[in-house]
């Protein structure tokens, strides 16, 4: 019995694009170990240093998005229009949260019924996995993708298997 594979169809002409192994047990610890190790130094980086980094996220979705736009059409068949308008909407995704991060991030202090101090902290709690659906391959990921790794964060994608 073969592993199984991930298969990249074109939708208009059923034609296999690509085809990759599905990871193995060994991958998938390796990739939790190397989120783990990149977690531990990440959190540690400045928010504002996170900031810059978020936001050169976006402006690559933004310099990229014809080509983003060109892959998806081809991937799933969304019409080229929508699909470079989601690339472009990433980048205003990514400068959204590069911009007001660390304002987000902020302690916030809350009213005590005891006449103390009480705060609501946001801080990381370490590598996420997040799972992809298909229709909006890149929109879903600047949305998950771009609060976490302002906040300190790192994470894993699993796309849908289609």
């Amino acid at each position: 019995m073969s592993a199984p594979t991930y298969k990249v169809l074109n939708p208009a002409t059923g034609e296999v694009v690509e085809e990759f192994a599905a990871a193995t047990d060994e991958q998938v610890e390796q990739a939790l170990a190397a989120a783990q190790s990149a977690y531990e130094s990440w959190q540690d980086v400045d928010i504002n240093e996170r900031a810059k980094i978020v936001s050169k996220v976006g402006t690559l979705f933004a310099e990229r998005a014809a080509e983003l736009g060109r892959i998806m059409t081809t991937e799933m068949g969304k019409p080229l229009s929508e699909a470079v308008g989601e690339a472009e909407f990433c980048q205003e995704i990514f400068e959204y949260f590069a911009t007001e991060g660390p304002a987000l991030a902020a302690d916030q202090e809350i009213k005590s019924f005891s006449g103390g101090k009480a705060v609501v902290q946001k801080r990381p709690v370490g590598p996420l996995l997040g799972i992809m659906p298909w229709n909006f391959p890149l929109y879903q990921v600047a949305r998950f993708a771009a609060p976490n790794l302002m906040l300190g964060n790192t994470i894993i994608l699993k796309h849908a298997e289609s």
